[in-house]
């Protein structure tokens, strides 16, 4: 097997083969209609292959940017940044196609050696889209958004305000989704646990300036079926 089988077990040709779309797009910061329709399309493949890896997380990357978007926007963020953040939830599970198939669908407990391979998956992820100009920041604040506020998190254990702002906005529509998702019945009370599961993290996992924000946003919000949500 050659080394880069090694590096990208999951669905290698097809990434390598997309990333490299991407790269050939790469001049510059979209701005014209016509460049970032392009762009979005070669996203949308990427988003399908992340899909593909993780049926149980069918959507996440979508129904994550809708959530961060909210968030992001509520915050003041600019429209540059806006987009960026859009990017980084579209992307942010990309490091799970470098994980061997049994590390990214099955439920059994990992070793540690798995484990560790497993949490590398965001930096994984933001190592494949740095080259990418602009993609740079969508991938820096990828490989920050599984730190914790309280400095416990992965891959390199940033704490609280250290951690980038798109990162620890990317985290709470991240944990919220995946929270209301796993339910079983998708609904206004799934969205009320999920909600109730996110005020216990704040402070710990999350930002928790950030997670009331987002908590006000969501109260006021009647939200879709997790299998039908669309993205900003």
């Amino acid at each position: 097997m050659s080394r880069d089988n090694q590096r990208y077990p999951v669905g290698r040709g097809n990434m390598l083969s997309i990333l490299s779309d991407l790269k050939a797009l790469d001049f510059g910061r979209p701005s014209c209609g016509i460049h970032w329709s392009a762009i979005s399309r070669v996203i949308r493949e990427l988003e399908t292959l992340i899909d593909r890896v993780s049926p149980r997380h069918q959507g996440h990357g979508r129904r994550t940017a809708d959530l961060a978007h909210r968030l992001g926007l509520a915050l003041g963020l600019s429209c540059d940044e806006l987009r960026d953040l859009t990017l980084a939830a579209l992307l942010h599970d990309i490091g799970l196609l470098t994980l061997p198939p049994d590390l990214v669908k099955e439920h059994r407990e990992l070793s540690p050696q798995e484990f560790a391979r497993y949490q590398n998956h965001p930096r994984a992820g933001a190592e494949l889209l740095e080259p990418i100009s602009f993609l740079k920041r969508p991938a820096l604040w990828i490989a920050h958004h599984h730190e914790r506020w309280d400095g416990c998190g992965y891959p390199y254990g940033l704490r609280g305000e250290f951690i980038p702002l798109g990162s620890r906005i990317l985290a709470v529509a991240d944990t919220f989704d995946v929270y209301r998702s796993h339910s079983l019945s998708p609904s206004a009370s799934s969205t009320a646990t999920a909600s109730a599961l996110l005020q216990i993290v704040a402070g710990a996992q999350l930002d928790p300036g950030l997670v009331e924000r987002f908590l006000q946003i969501v109260s006021t919000l009647t939200l879709a079926d997790p299998t039908c949500s669309e993205s900003h």
